[in-house]
């Protein structure tokens, strides 16, 4: 079985985590523009160093309350860049691919498995499946 490495990250009282393969850096936005008529998982969009980003809700997309908006994880997948806010990003983790249990039954279509690290659960998400579902360019053209 492959190893993965995954980044653990807080959204709302939970603990989250993504293949960082996807992952590009993570940084503080201290501000975005928002964009009239967006999507509700669209936040807007911010300036990365010259590149416009669009920035994007992941609590929302995956149903949970976001409690606080300190960091982006600035994600590229198919030579796109886009960024999710999060709460608060606590590191990186090396797992066995094997170590992600299944879902449970009603955890929705965005949610890979399950992963246990220091006593507490950390649900794994898919991006590819959350970029699938969501429009962003769309969103950031109008």
């Amino acid at each position: 079985m492959r190893e993965l490495q995954i980044l653990i990250f807080k959204l709302g009282n939970q603990l989250w985590g993504m293949d960082i393969r996807y992952v590009k850096e993570v940084v503080k936005v201290k501000q975005y523009t928002e964009i009239p008529n967006a999507p509700m998982h669209v936040l807007g969009v911010f300036n990365l160093r010259g590149q416009i980003v669009p920035l994007l809700n992941l609590a929302s997309i995956l149903g949970v309350n976001l409690e606080g908006k300190s960091k982006a994880i600035v994600l590229e997948l198919d030579d796109e860049a886009f960024g999710v806010i999060v709460e608060e990003v606590l590191g990186v983790i090396r797992i066995s691919e094997s170590s992600i249990e299944p879902p449970p039954p009603n955890a929705g279509d965005y949610i890979r498995g399950v992963i246990k690290h220091e006593d507490t659960l950390v649900n794994v998400i898919d991006i590819e499946k959350i970029i699938e579902h969501i429009s962003y360019t769309e969103a950031v053209a109008r």
